[in-house]
């Protein structure tokens, strides 16, 4: 297995993760699961943060024998910025964790409702964003 394989391996492992993470965002905000299970939610979000981390590791053990090349290429830099978000995101949705093990997302107020779906919607531009140009990359 080379570290393409290694890398491509991690992100469908946390695809896995975000997707189940999603599912209970979905129900949260349905109403079908009042509260989430906060143990759950952190063991989630502890593996996407994994995921993530060993994403970065991987790329970087890929372009840095040509990151003076790579550095030049526009799409490799808004890759870049889309993982930047995607870290500052992750952060983001740590502190918003608690949230939604003590409140149902009826009772949440409108600017925590906001944060969240913009959360959410950040995370999945960002995840797509870049998987997209490391294809474009892989061809």
């Amino acid at each position: 297995m080379d570290i393409v394989d290694i890398h491509l391996t991690i992100l469908i492992l946390t695809a896995v993760a975000i997707l189940a993470s999603d599912h209970y965002g979905i129900a949260y905000v349905r109403g079908t699961m009042p509260l989430l299970p906060k143990r759950r939610m952190e063991l989630l979000h502890g593996l996407v943060w994994l995921g993530l981390l060993g994403m970065i590791g991987t790329g970087l053990y890929m372009v840095y024998p040509g990151l003076s090349f790579y550095i030049q290429k526009p799409a490799f830099v808004i890759k870049m910025v889309f993982v930047l978000v995607l870290v500052v995101n992750a952060l983001f949705i740590g502190t918003m964790l608690g949230i939604s093990s003590e409140r149902p997302f009826a009772e949440l107020t409108a600017g925590e409702k906001r944060k969240m779906f913009i959360s959410g919607a950040v995370s999945s531009l960002g995840w797509i964003g870049a998987a997209t140009i490391g294809f474009l990359f892989l061809s």
